[in-house]
């Protein structure tokens, strides 16, 4: 039997703002969560930058210390295998405090001519996304926040810490 319903059908209405109002509201959208992602992965970096700058500088003390009573700088070596001429200035330990707080991974050593044939600390990141972001950063807490200039200098994914001269 068939529905007592009327068979009207229904009107179709227009929505009440354009297509192109829409498609905007989706693309602002789209663009703020990519702008968030890409924030988040920056302040990453930023947030992983002041440990590696402190033990920059802690690494730095006991280097001086034999510069300025040996007269000469040490050997070039990996901070992994200090040699036994910095025991005396306890090197090995200083820079075991200074590494507990670094978070990020990578390469430590000692070069007798580093940037300019001046001595230096290097570090090379070995888990940095973006190692310009990462070493501006750390730019920022221990120099002038320029990578090309300054007592810290960037080239490619090697950090360099000059020490002073004298």
């Amino acid at each position: 039997m068939a529905s007592s319903e009327p068979k009207n059908p229904t009107i179709l209405l227009a929505p009440s703002t354009p297509l192109w109002f829409h498609c905007l509201q989706w693309i602002l959208v789209g663009a703020g969560i990519v702008f968030l992602w890409v924030f988040y992965l920056v302040l990453q970096d930023h947030l992983s930058a002041p440990a590696p700058a402190e033990a920059f500088r802690k690494a730095g003390i006991p280097l001086v210390q034999y510069r300025l009573e040996q007269r000469a700088w040490p050997e070039d070596f990996d901070f992994a295998k200090p040699p036994e001429a910095l025991a005396r200035y306890d090197f090995a330990k200083i820079w075991e405090k200074a590494a507990a707080d670094i978070t990020v991974a990578g390469t430590w050593r000692f070069v007798r001519a580093g940037a300019e044939g001046k001595p230096a600390i290097q570090f090379e990141p070995s888990d940095v996304r973006d190692a310009a972001i990462f070493f501006s950063a750390v730019d920022k807490r221990i120099d002038d926040g320029r990578p090309d200039r300054g007592r810290f200098r960037v080239n490619g994914r090697v950090g360099s810490f000059t020490l002073p001269g004298e």
